[in-house]
């Protein structure tokens, strides 16, 4: 009797124990009881979706309202091609804009739907698009769908036609970019990279190869346009992503003479999105139009200077 007791309670932890690895699959497989629900389909595009898979979750404010249903890449316009089933019971506004981002530093990499303040809603079929039109001077309805390289050359050539703009759409590492750097006596180099690796790259090799190089720091977060500054990496202060390139750059031995612009303004606490680009690791921090628009203009300034043989003014 008291062995069939034991037996019992073995097999009750055996059964636990596969119940247990049971529930564990089907959350890592992103296999829910949300199968059934019905849903309508839209498509995505992304320059880069890190490590998102098929049934990856889709979020809104927090919510799961769908999955991942289909990825695919656009031979065209070398981009990755999102399909998301969306739960029928939640509607998003037509220019509702889509990020990829993770739950955590290694939490699992999902869709985040931002909803826009249009009247009409997303229909089966429809298209959404990242979040750049409110930021980035290309990014124009009329440009919807497009890579980004192709559609600042488009933009650029509308200013001047007789400009010389080759665009490259590529994510550029290590060894193809010291190739780019080499094909053309560049007169200046402007760092515009948000990602830690390659914009600490871009900044060594700029400084091996003897360019002159001006880099922007985090504008994400960032509320005020009035305090961007130029200053040395080493001057550069209450900016995160600057703490992170001069610790960098310090262990290849450049501790001064890279000129950066950052801006001192604090940013507030709680809006940190961590986003999991393959091979980026980076955090994502919301901009407003003016800060972005504020650290470009800086940037221009600094190479048109430079071009010019003016010296800088002095600080105030």
């Amino acid at each position: 009797m008291e062995r069939t007791t034991i037996d019992l309670w073995f097999g009750a932890f055996v059964l636990a124990g596969f119940a247990a690895l049971l529930v564990l699959a089907l959350k890592v497989g992103n296999l829910g009881a949300d199968n059934a629900r019905t849903t309508y389909r839209v498509e995505a595009r992304f320059d880069n979706i890190g490590g998102l898979k098929v049934r990856a979750p889709v979020r809104s404010s927090g919510v799961l309202v769908g999955r991942v249903a289909d990825i695919n890449f656009d031979n065209e316009r070398f981009q990755a091609g999102v399909t998301l089933a969306l739960d029928k019971r939640y509607g998003f506004p037509k220019d509702t804009s889509a990020s990829i981002l993770t739950s955590g530093l290694l939490g699992e990499t999902y869709v985040g739907l931002d909803a826009g303040g249009d009247d009409k809603r997303l229909a089966d079929g429809d298209r959404i698009a990242d979040g750049n039109r409110n930021r980035q001077l290309p990014a124009l309805a009329a440009t919807l769908g497009q890579g980004k390289a192709e559609a600042m050359a488009a933009r650029l050539r509308a200013v001047n036609p007789g400009l010389q703009v080759e665009p490259i759409a590529e994510f550029l590492r290590d060894d193809r970019l010291r190739e780019v750097l080499a094909a053309q006596p560049y007169g200046h180099v402007v760092d515009a990279i948000d990602s830690l690796s390659p914009k600490v790259f871009l900044i060594a090799l700029c400084r091996e190869l003897g360019l002159p190089v001006v880099s922007a720091m985090g504008a994400g977060g960032k509320l005020d346009p009035t305090q961007v500054r130029v200053a040395d990496l080493d001057h550069s202060h209450h900016c995160p992503l600057a703490r992170m390139v001069r610790k960098r750059l310090h262990r290849l031995g450049i501790r001064q003479g890279v000129e950066v612009v950052f801006s001192p303004e604090p940013v507030q606490g709680g809006i940190l999105r961590l986003a999991d680009d393959e091979g980026r690791g980076r955090s994502v921090l919301g901009s407003v139009p003016t800060v972005p628009a504020a650290f470009g203009a800086a940037c221009a300034a600094v190479v048109l200077r430079r071009l010019a043989a003016v010296p800088p003014l002095p600080k105030a």
